[in-house]
């Protein structure tokens, strides 16, 4: 997971999976690195070796 274009340490990433509310939707929970610069940035995943396709982004304020 790069948030930023930055990779996340897998320690700051502590849930991918179902979310146990909602059949057929997706958690994530991770913790923001807390240097990162206020502004928009682009989550992607990569599963498999297969990148995300661009647009999800995370405000940092």
């Amino acid at each position: 997971m790069r948030l930023g274009g930055v990779l996340l340490p897998q320690a700051e990433v502590f849930y991918v999976g179902a979310a146990p509310c909602c059949a057929g939707l997706d958690q994530l929970t991770f913790r923001v690195p807390a240097n990162m610069p206020e502004r928009n940035h682009e989550l992607v995943l990569t599963v498999g070796g297969v990148e995300s396709s661009s647009g999800p982004f995370i405000a940092v304020q």
